[in-house]
C-alpha cells in the first residue's frame, strides 16, 4: 500500500476508535489488510504529527481544537504550560507529555514579540528569538502568562 493510503487509513483509524499504543495500531492496520512493522508505524505517526495523550493517539487538529483553538495564548499557556526558561537566544517552554504541539500551535497563531518560530516535541517547545535579550524578555512574558513568579534567565 502506498504511504499516502496507509497514512489515510491511520488517520481514519485514530479518528474512529481510541488507540492507546503502536501495537494496537499495528493490529488495527492488520485487520484492514495492511501489514506493517512498529518502526513503520512510528515513522508514520511522526509524519502525520500524531500526538499521544492520556486518551491515546490524537491528530494534531483534534488536539488543537481540544485545547481551545479560539482561546487566548495566555489561556492556553495557563492551562497547558508548566514552566519557561531562557537559554541563550532560545526560550524553552515545558509542558506535560503530549501537550507541546497544541501550545506551540497557539504561540504560532499569536506570536508574542520576539518570537521568530517554534519547534515542538512531546513535552518541550523551543522558541527561536533574534537574540539573548529577546529570549530573556520573552521568557519573562511567557512565565507571567503561565502564572509563574519569574523566568530563569
Amino acid at each position: 500500500m502506498p504511504n499516502w493510503k496507509r497514512r489515510q487509513l491511520i488517520t481514519d483509524l485514530i479518528r474512529g476508535e481510541p488507540i492507546a499504543s503502536q501495537r494496537e495500531l499495528v493490529d488495527a492496520l492488520e485487520r484492514h489488510g495492511e501489514r506493517v512493522t512498529q518502526a513503520t508505524i512510528s515513522r508514520e505517526l511522526a509524519a502525520l504529527g500524531v500526538v499521544k495523550g492520556p486518551g491515546g493517539y490524537a491528530l494534531p487538529e483534534e488536539v488543537a481544537s481540544a485545547s481551545g483553538n479560539g482561546r487566548s495564548l495566555g489561556g492556553v499557556l495557563r492551562d497547558l504550560a508548566l514552566r519557561c526558561e531562557a537559554a541563550d537566544s532560545m526560550v524553552i517552554v515545558h509542558t506535560p507529555p503530549g501537550h507541546a504541539m497544541p501550545v506551540a500551535a497557539a504561540i504560532d497563531r499569536a506570536p508574542p514579540a520576539g518570537c521568530v518560530g517554534t519547534i515542538a516535541g512531546d513535552d518541550t517547545i523551543f522558541i527561536a528569538t533574534p537574540g539573548r535579550e529577546d529570549a530573556q524578555q520573552l521568557a519573562v512574558q511567557i512565565t507571567a502568562l503561565i502564572g509563574g513568579e519569574g523566568a530563569t534567565p
